[in-house]
């Protein structure tokens, strides 16, 4: 609705009007909202120095900005677009991690060279080995197969770790949720239904 986009376009203009954006095309109006990235957009199914490049510089030709620009309002549209950019982001820190620690990740910008140069050398160290064509969500599980405990965003399932104890107390009596339904079998033992 015409009133809808003028209430967009006001919050857009009081929201970061950055002129980086400008660069790759400024807000674009895709799915009824003011988005970053183009409704053409999807995120890049390629090796992990891609996307250090797409996360750091980005495509002007695309109209793509840098993928740290994005928030999830940008990519909520798209399906599972959320889960991908908290992934690629767990992919990049991981990267970037590893080479603050081996004192290679310079200050200021990088180029896509030096970026892909960082990327090989800090690849075996974060837990990349074999086949290094292979996409950055397969080089992710990699890397939280290797540091599970590490913060490269893994979020449990639902649940979590815990599990639903159904052990048997000392008088006899399920020690589990009451407001199961119970049932007597034959010889009068009790059990969950």
């Amino acid at each position: 609705t015409p009133t809808g986009q003028r209430v967009a376009h006001r919050r857009r203009e009081g929201a970061s009007w950055d002129p980086d954006l400008q660069r790759y095309g400024g807000w674009k109006w895709v799915q009824r909202r003011w988005r970053r990235v183009p409704a053409a957009f999807r995120f890049p199914d390629s090796t992990p120095d891609n996307l250090l490049e797409q996360w750091f510089i980005g495509s002007e030709i695309l109209q793509v900005p840098p993928l740290h620009m994005l928030d999830i309002n940008d990519v909520i549209w798209q399906i599972r677009g959320d889960k991908k950019l908290r992934d690629a982001r767990a992919m990049v820190k991981a990267v970037v991690d590893e080479a603050k620690r081996k004192s290679i990740w310079g200050d200021g910008d990088h180029t896509a060279t030096e970026l892909r140069q960082i990327y090989r050398q800090c690849r075996e160290d974060i837990g990349i080995t074999g086949n290094v064509t292979n996409s950055w969500q397969t080089a992710l599980k990699k890397v939280r197969r290797k540091n599970p405990s590490s913060t490269t965003g893994r979020r449990r399932g639902r649940g979590g770790a815990k599990k639903r104890s159904r052990a048997v107390d000392n008088a006899g009596r399920l020690d589990c949720n009451p407001h199961h339904r119970m049932r007597t079998r034959t010889h009068g033992e009790r059990t969950l239904a």
